[in-house]
């Protein structure tokens, strides 16, 4: 393969199963709620001239903090915790149950097939595939660049027991060597309990895709993550809709939240939030405790790195709501032990 970092369409029993769904419509799956824009190759041209004309500073000029997660003192902690390390976007290393699982796991140079374009704010990464332990679970949610990483994919799965994500995806991981006994996938709705944990794929309002023909042939979602002690939504990518309020109604309330909240754009606006609708999916999913993520290590759209964090805490601020922990990238969470991290870093980078 020319390019294996484009992975390969669903075929066999990936292409049978996904063809199944109540969701995989006329060759190609569709949100629950309509989406009117169409962000296609047609933009491009719009994009690039409004990324022209906004002088807005897309990449930090001065040295993002990151904690060395394993260089830290790391230690183990009881059964009953349950401990969050943000890796940077929306990457994480939860430790739940006594087991040790990552969430669309990014730890590459570049969010893109090209590693001289879309590259990460900082050289270094909280952790590398060297210094990760032996990985119980890899929780994915959708197969663009800057969640499903062929590179660090690479580098992990000998370390990497089970892995489970949405419709399809599972083609793109067997196409790189992961065995199909290992690969568990998901529709909407549809739950699997492993390691005392039942994680359930959950709407959300968003696409897939890796190359320019294969748009929608792999399913997408957020997810409910739901331990003996504690209930966690992450959010994935996903433009506003009325599905948070269905999820916080059947699955909330949440302990832990983590919520994307940048990377958007009027031209795309129903597949990523703007940070005012974030706050408010976090009210509709009835969550204790928000973390927005998304931001931090990439530049994906024509704002301000630091803009969707500090338009998150100014409506945040208006709305009342202070339970929004924004911890340094590689710092790590124990729920329940608060007060949770709040420094506002961003503004002295």
């Amino acid at each position: 393969m020319l390019l294996p970092q484009f992975g390969q369409q669903p075929k066999g029993k990936h292409l049978e199963k996904k063809s199944q769904s109540d969701y995989y419509i006329k060759g190609k799956f569709r949100t629950v709620e309509r989406i009117r824009t169409n962000m296609s190759f047609t933009k491009v041209p719009t994009l690039i001239a409004q990324n022209n004309q906004q002088k807005v500073q897309k990449r930090p000029t001065g040295n993002i903090p990151i904690v060395k997660t394993f260089k830290e003192k790391h230690l183990e902690i009881k059964k009953a915790e349950c401990r969050i390390t943000w890796l940077g976007h929306s990457s994480f290393y939860l430790e739940m149950n006594g087991f040790k699982i990552l969430i669309d796991p990014q730890l590459g140079k570049a969010a893109s097939p090209l590693p001289f374009t879309v590259k990460r704010f900082t050289k270094e990464v909280p952790m590398t595939a060297d210094e990760l332990p032996e990985i119980d679970l890899v929780l994915l949610s959708h197969d663009h660049y800057d969640h499903l990483d062929y590179a660090t994919v690479k580098r992990i799965k000998q370390k990497v027991k089970k892995w489970i994500m949405p419709l399809g995806v599972g083609s793109h991981l067997q196409c790189w060597g992961i065995q199909s006994d290992m690969i568990s996938e998901l529709d909407w709705w549809e739950s699997i309990d492993h390691l005392g944990i039942t994680f359930t794929s959950t709407p959300n309002k968003h696409f897939s895709g890796r190359k320019t023909n294969d748009r929608n042939q792999t399913l997408w979602s957020s997810w409910v993550i739901t331990g003996p002690n504690q209930n966690i939504f992450f959010s994935s990518d996903s433009g506003y809709w009325s599905g948070f309020k269905t999820i916080g109604d059947k699955y909330g309330p949440f302990d832990f939240c983590m919520v994307e909240c940048g990377q958007y754009n009027h031209l795309w606006r129903e597949n990523h939030m703007f940070p005012e609708e974030s706050l408010q999916a976090f009210i509709d999913l009835k969550g204790q405790y928000m973390m927005p993520i998304h931001w931090g290590a990439f530049s994906l759209a024509p704002h301000d790195w630091r803009e969707p964090i500090r338009r998150l805490m100014i409506a945040a601020n208006e709305q009342g709501i202070s339970n929004i922990t924004t911890p340094l990238i590689g710092q790590s969470i124990t729920l329940g032990q608060t007060p949770y991290p709040k420094d506002p870093w961003w503004e002295k980078v």
